[in-house]
C-alpha cells in the first residue's frame, strides 16, 4: 500500500511539473484508445 501511495504522489507531482508534456500524452493514450475501440472491442 505505501509504495502505491509514494507512486500516486510522485505522479502527481510530476504531472503538475510537466504539465504540457502529460497533457499530449493523454491524448495520445486518449486517441489510440478511442481509435481501437470500436475496430477492436465492438466489430
Amino acid at each position: 500500500m505505501r509504495a502505491v501511495l509514494d507512486l500516486t504522489f510522485a505522479s502527481v507531482e510530476f504531472v503538475i511539473h510537466w504539465r504540457r508534456p502529460f497533457t499530449l500524452v493523454a491524448i495520445v493514450l486518449l486517441a489510440v484508445v478511442s481509435g481501437l475501440r470500436p475496430n477492436g472491442t465492438y466489430s
